[in-house]
């Protein structure tokens, strides 16, 4: 997996992995750059965490549960399920809030035009 780097004087580039911890010469100018070396602790399961933020605690269902599930409801768990809505292009059914389908990778646009 290449390395992006930024020599002093602005030129971008692309170095392979295992030039990490290393230094050289930027091609374009000549000035010497240190490739940095990838951190694990980028991606921790900690940091992906504190980006997508902690789940919300699942309502606990109130009373007796009926026979027949409310709509919505699942029949299996009892949780509330999310809307629903098709994929435009392979026709698979995905939670509304959705805006690419994990099927297809297509974007199918807000949940307020549907």
């Amino acid at each position: 997996m290449p390395i992006r780097v930024v020599c002093p004087n602005g030129h971008a580039l692309q170095v392979k992995s295992e030039w990490a911890g290393k230094s050289g010469l930027c091609p374009v100018c000549k000035v010497r750059i240190q490739i940095p070396t990838p951190s694990e602790e980028d991606f921790s399961e900690e940091s992906i965490m504190s980006l997508l933020g902690r789940p919300e605690a699942a309502p606990k269902p109130a009373g007796k549960p009926s026979s027949k599930p409310a709509t919505g409801v699942s029949a299996t768990n009892g949780r509330q399920q999310p809307p629903k809505k098709a994929c435009d292009k392979c026709k698979q059914e995905v939670p509304k809030a959705m805006t690419i389908c994990p099927h297809c990778h297509t974007f199918i646009g807000n949940t307020e035009d549907r």
